[in-house]
């Protein structure tokens, strides 16, 4: 028997799977590629199972390992089975229909999908349906496998087709085989002890050496050369980074796109300046080079028919995006830098986010889909992963533990984690240290697909001649690849996202024209200049507004102290976590360097130790630190002599994961640009150390800019019609505190909060001149339909009373039940109390059940009724939170009146007054946010509030291990600790929690 590099010449694998086939296979693509090269197979054929979510990595990975690729998929379906390897375009367009076949229809057939699509395949199977269409025209072998060795050899003999030696490798080596069991027995729900072996693939279907393959199949030399053979057929491989552009609805669309702008300038700006003229031709001929007139066409379309958005990322640099009326901020007046978006080396697509009303999304998906239809237009999907907490419990399961064990376990592996003693092990009985080092395994393994929330591609062609499709519950198709794959492909990705805050600026809008008959709609909606918005956002009072209203925000706009736009634009970037290095640099140079309008201060100079000239002058708007994406690529560009296109791979590269390799390439020939530009070692460490601070979440200007224009338009509504603002919040529901907490906040501002009445309230919250009425949204178990009837009947008169209302809208009892609970009656029957109409209603009730459905409208007998004994305060209390979910009739502070008289407490209001002094606040807690320090130990930020206003406190480590099992948001507290001043933002270092 040949055996070493002879053997290895002899065979080769044809049928590999990775992770990509969804709990099934467990290895990663790029581990498979380490072991093919190590064993020296130069090709890497990936046959995932019913599906090509793994493609675009495939091809990636073995350009990096100078593999060959080689296209396949496993078609498994309703007991039939095929084995299809790519080996010609027109065979991965079959592929591709294939699986979009299979995706949409359960009866689906693989034998009969290969008798009209096999052309361009080599098929490997041993299913008789599947030979039975194909053995006399297609291209087939029978699969030689460890699973099926009989029914290879029965084949061959029936149908008269070849054998190829195969060894189905869904894991690396025999050990993770039980890996394999896992992954069944979590996709199946099943326990390890009852997996059905039908489930299972056999413990020889690993990644064999070539010796082994031969060893097992030496009886068979023409299958294992078959091997060899398929793969030198298969040559065929999808072409990667083409971008593909949407299709042109215009004979000239570089014309139409040019026309549209120039019309769009002159709406934005009145007349043209020679600066506007040269920015706006600069930019069009880029575009126009890049190919890109198609995208911005067929945006300008939609927002044309939806005009509430806000066009944001990249793209916002564009002054074509402004003049189309995609974006909304003026990029030369902002010094926004086009070559972020696009630039002369740029091979990979931008991003061209828009969002638009969130309750708006679904029409516009459809008039997308009706425009382009389903063949050229998709969604992108998400590729989503086991996480270590999922991955652990999920093990736990199969395991056949529990339910209250794996939460007991799970809660004291997170304590251990955050356990300021890292030495203390954890003692965990069997089967717990397994499942722990194989949840580790499990981190990262796909393990199903959902969509994404925003992206669509559009091609010119049907998009299954690139990918599948596969439908989706929420009635459109995706993609295979994720937002990364897609773009890596090729595909312009549009997103088309839903923003709850558009919704809250239109509902807004549209309450103040009806209640003061004020002009005024969103587009013409421009506040950055009005004083009374600047300062309501220097104070940070911005509970409600659009990305400014988290506790961090708010004090970080105390810091500042300023609140004009350009210097939200800035704070709207430097939130993000990574950026907590340089925030406090940046506030003190920014208060250095400029008035309380934000306005630079021309007898200032900095009064830091500048890097280099060329440093400073590129980032001294933002006062020598990098806050926005860009800055990455300006300063790489100024200070190391990249280009437009290096510099921005570069930033691209720094926010990836698993960047190292490539990113180690680039710090050499960053360090020496610098050095040959003048700067010693030590001052280009330090410039790439703050470029490191972009390794995580950040924003370009133009983005952040985008977003500070929603903010700065939502701070304007609130201050001038607060009522009508603060009820467009709660009614969307998609702000970053609760309903209560809005309300409590709308009090403060002197505003009147009234129940909901049956005859006042609309399904939404509505403001009207300083009043807020709760809807009938608010209302705890009363269907939406209801809701809507309730107010449509409405319009006809209002109800007269309870027997009017029952007879005209005729709700189920249940509803009606709570609805007069909810006090919705108080109003309508003064007379009469909430028992005594609960009692009428049942009365009702049970008289129409007696009738005939026909007679619902015949006269109920009328008879005097008793007049029940009314609830007692408390109760009334009890129902207000049990069917609102808050109290509305008083703080809840005020139910522990009696004890909080005997505490020497302070005001919040008043707190500013105490910095340095330990004090007693009573709060109730209104939202929260805990993260880990550089030790690995939890802390958190908490938000409370009294009756006069709200209090941010810090929850140390030491203080958190002891008081956060006391915190909930159903509670009140005394919170005791010091007050402390950072800046001007002021909250309370807490050393004493006490839940009342």
């Amino acid at each position: 028997m040949a055996t070493g590099a002879a053997a290895g010449t002899r065979f080769q694998h044809i049928h590999i799977h990775s992770q990509y086939s969804l709990m099934w296979g467990t290895a990663p693509i790029e581990g498979l590629a380490k072991v093919l090269r190590a064993r020296g197979q130069k090709v890497f054929p990936l046959s995932d199972r019913n599906g090509l979510y793994g493609l675009v990595e495939h091809l990636q990975v073995c350009r990096d390992y100078d593999l060959r690729p080689v296209v396949g998929c496993e078609l498994v379906a309703n007991g039939e089975w095929a084995h299809c390897l790519v080996k010609t375009r027109e065979g991965y367009h079959n592929l591709c229909t294939m699986l979009t076949q299979a995706y949409r229809d359960p009866r689906w057939s693989p034998a009969r999908a290969l008798r009209d699509l096999h052309e361009g395949l080599i098929v490997i199977t041993n299913c008789d349906a599947v030979l039975e269409e194909t053995h006399a025209t297609a291209e087939v072998y029978a699969d030689l496998w460890p699973g099926d060795l009989k029914g290879a050899r029965r084949c061959r003999e029936r149908w008269g087709v070849p054998l190829v030696a195969n060894a189905h490798a869904y894991t690396v080596t025999p050990e993770a085989h039980h890996l394999h069991r896992v992954l069944r027995a979590i996709d199946t729900n099943s326990k390890l002890s009852r997996l059905d072996p039908d489930a299972v693939m056999p413990a020889a279907s690993y990644l064999a050496s070539a010796d082994e393959m031969i060893a097992r199949f030496e009886t068979e030399p023409k299958a294992l050369r078959a091997t060899h053979e398929i793969l030198e057929a298969c040559t065929y491989v999808p072409t990667i980074g083409a971008l593909i552009f949407p299709p042109s609805r215009f004979d000239d669309h570089q014309k139409v796109l040019r026309d549209k702008t120039y019309a769009g300038l002159m709406r934005r700006y009145g007349q043209l300046t020679p600066q506007i003229c040269e920015r706006a031709d600069r930019e069009l001929d880029m575009i126009r080079r890049k190919g890109f007139s198609n995208c911005f066409l067929v945006i300008e379309d939609v927002v044309g028919r939806f005009s509430l958005t806000c066009g944001r990322g990249s793209a916002a640099a564009s002054i074509v995006s402004y003049a189309l009326g995609i974006t909304h901020v003026d990029p030369i007046k902002h010094n926004l830098f086009f070559e972020r978006f696009l630039n002369p080396g740029r091979v990979d697509p931008p991003d061209i986010d828009i969002d638009f009303a969130w309750d708006e999304r679904d029409r516009v998906r459809d008039y997308l889909w009706q425009r382009y239809g389903g063949e050229h237009i998709a969604m992108v999907c998400n590729h989503n992963r086991l996480q270590p907490r999922s991955a652990m419990r999920e093990l736990a399961k199969v395991y056949g533990l529990d339910a209250r064990e794996i939460e007991k376990v799970s809660h004291d592996l997170v304590k251990h984690k955050r356990a300021r003693d890292k030495k203390r092990a954890l003692d965990l009985a069997d089967p717990w240290p397994e499942i722990v080092q194989l949840a580790r395994r499990l981190e990262g393994v796909p393990r199903h697909i959902s969509v994404h929330c925003g992206g669509v591609v559009i091609t010119p062609d049907p998009i299954t001649h690139h990918c599948p499709l596969r439908p989706m519950p929420i009635g459109y198709d995706v993609v295979p690849w994720d937002k990364d794959g897609v773009e890596d492909y090729g595909f312009v990705k549009l997103d088309f996202l839903g923003n709850r805050s558009l919704a809250v600026i239109r509902d807004c809008l549209a309450s103040v024209r009806e209640n003061y008959r004020v002009d005024m709609d969103y587009a013409s909606l421009n506040p950055v200049d009005d004083p009374r918005t600047s300062e309501l956002i220097r104070s940070g009072n911005t509970m409600g507004c659009f990305y400014v209203e988290s506790p961090a925000t708010r004090q970080l706009l105390q810091k500042v102290r300023m609140g004009d736009f350009e210097t939200l634009v800035a704070v709207s970037s430097i939130i993000r976590p990574a950026a907590n290095k340089v925030t406090g640099e940046w506030i003190k140079r920014h208060r250095w360097m400029c008035d309380e309008q934000g306005r630079r201060r021309p007898d200032r100079k900095p009064n830091w130790r500048p890097i280099h000239p060329d440093f400073e002058a590129t980032l001294d708007e933002s006062h020598g630190l990098m806050i926005y994406q860009e800055d990455v690529t300006r300063t790489a560009m100024a200070v190391a002599g990249f280009s437009a296109a290096e510099g921005d791979v570069l930033r691209k590269i720094i926010s990836k994961k698993h960047k190292q390799k490539v990113l180690a390439d680039y710090r050499e020939k960053f360090v020496a640009g610098c050095i040959k530009h003048g700067l010693d070692q030590a001052r280009a460490d330090t410039i790439w150390q703050m470029m490191m601070s972009f390794a995580g979440y950040s924003f370009c200007k133009p983005h952040s800019a985008s977003y500070a224009m929603v903010s700065f338009k939502s701070a304007f509504l609130k201050f001038h019609y607060p009522a009508e603002f603060m009820a467009a919040v709660i009614s969307n529901q998609g702000g970053f505190y609760s309903a209560y907490a809005y309300l409590s906040h709308a009090r403060r501002l002197g505003l009147t909060v009234v129940p909901p009445e049956i005859n006042g309230s609309r399904v939404a919250y509505h403001g009207y001149r300083g009043t807020i009425r709760i809807g009938f949204m608010q209302i705890k178990g009363i269907p939406q339909a209801l809701r809507e009837r309730i107010v449509a009947v409405r319009q006809d008169g209002p109800y007269v009373d309870l027997n009017d209302f029952l007879q005209r809208v005729r709700p189920p009892l249940e509803a009606c039940k709570r609805l007069i609970l909810a006090g919705c009656f108080d109003v309508l029957e003064p007379e009469r109390n909430r028992p005594t109409l609960i009692w009428r209603a049942l009365h009702w009730f049970a008289c129409h059940q007696r009738q005939h459905e026909d007679l619902w409208d015949a006269p109920v007998r009328a008879e005097e009724l008793p007049e029940m004994e009314d609830y007692p305060a408390a109760t009334k209390l009890a129902l207000e939170r049990r069917l609102l979910g808050f109290l509305v009739s008083l703080h809840p502070l005020h139910l522990y009146k009696e004890v909080l008289a005997k505490v020497a407490r302070i005001r919040a209001a008043d707190i500013a007054g105490y910095v340095g002094r330990k004090v007693c606040l009573a709060g109730w807690l209104i939202t929260g946010k805990t993260v880990t320090t550089k030790e690995d130990e939890a802390m958190s930020f908490l938000t409370f509030e009294d009756e006069s206003d709200v209090f941010e406190t810090v929850l140390f480590p030491r203080a958190y291990a002891q008081y956060a099992p006391l915190l909930d948001r159903a509670h009140a507290y005394l919170v005791q600790g010091t007050v402390c001043d950072e800046m001007g933002a002021v909250s309370v270092t807490i050393e004493a929690l006490v839940r009342l």
